[in-house]
This record gives C-alpha cells, structure tokens and sequence, in this order.
C-alpha cells in the first residue's frame, strides 16, 4: 500500500489478494455455517414428522380402546339385564 502526495492511497497486487483471500474465507465460514444450520433443520423437521407419525398412532389405538371399552360396557349391560 503506498500513499502518494495527494493523499491517494493506491493498493498493490499483494493488497488485493490479501483482500480476495479475507472474502474466500469469511465466504468459507459462512457456507459451512449454512450449510450446518441447514443440516440440523433437517434433522428437526425429521424428528417432528416421527412425532407426529408416532401421536397420529397412540390417538387411533386409544380410539380403539375406548371403542372396545364401549362395546364391553354394552355387552356387559346386555348381559346383566338378559339374566
């Protein structure tokens, strides 16, 4: 870098690739961040859509249940009033 009499700083060819090799690294760092943030996103949405895979289930067998536990109640009532 070198100043001249007018106060016009002019950059040498080691300046500016110094600058290139700041951009490509900041731009490095930046993309394995993205690209990390991305992954774990990924991975969240994964796990929720098992989560409601596994709810939807437990709520249809618990239906189940409590339409056995009706149809037991029904027959048991059947039964007392039959005797």
């Amino acid at each position: 870098m070198t100043k001249d009499r007018h106060d016009i700083v002019r950059l040498s060819h080691k300046d500016w690739a110094g600058f290139v090799v700041a951009l490509v690294t900041v731009l490095v760092f930046v993309g394995t961040l993205y690209q990390t943030h991305d992954r774990i996103l990924t991975e969240m949405v994964v796990r929720q859509q098992y989560i409601l895979e596994s709810q939807d289930e437990m709520k249809q067998e618990i239906n189940q249940l409590q339409q056995r536990i009706i149809q037991d109640n029904k027959n048991a009532s059947n039964s007392i009033i039959n005797k």
